[in-house]
């Protein structure tokens, strides 16, 4: 007599074995695919190097303004802690690995999160300044 759950089992270990298959294959069939972009610098990237970050801080600070009680304020402190964790450490050196120099001299010109602040130091003649004093 067979049980359900050894029925089960066996529908489990075929299906399993199934999606392996499909996936070795479609791993054959697809080619690489390589990611290529361009840095963006106009618009809104223009003013801000993560304008979709700064609109969710501003959006959870707004939130917090209107219902100021703990749980709101830790949750928009949690926020702000990982978009900079994820900024400084994950996408900055990913974008300046990507676009070397270009990427340097745009982080050096526009602000992090708001305009003209968090700008990015610049290296000129083995001394390291703020982007401000070395326009010239």
């Amino acid at each position: 007599m067979v049980t359900a759950q050894r029925l089960l089992a066996e529908k489990y270990q075929l299906e399993h074995a199934t999606l392996q298959i499909e996936t070795a294959e479609a791993a054959t069939r697809c080619p690489q695919l390589s990611w290529g972009t361009s840095l963006v610098t106009t618009g809104s990237f223009g003013l801000v190097r993560n304008p979709i970050f700064t609109a969710m801080i501003a959006a959870v600070a707004g939130l917090s303004l209107m219902v100021p009680n703990w749980l709101q304020l830790l949750g928009f402190a949690c926020l702000v802690a990982a978009v900079e964790i994820q900024v400084r450490l994950v996408e900055e050196p990913h974008l300046a690995r990507i676009h070397g120099a270009a990427y340097a001299a745009y982080a050096a010109r526009v602000g992090r999160f708001l305009p003209g602040i968090g700008r990015a130091a610049v290296v000129r003649a083995g001394r390291r300044c703020s982007a401000a004093t070395s326009a010239g």
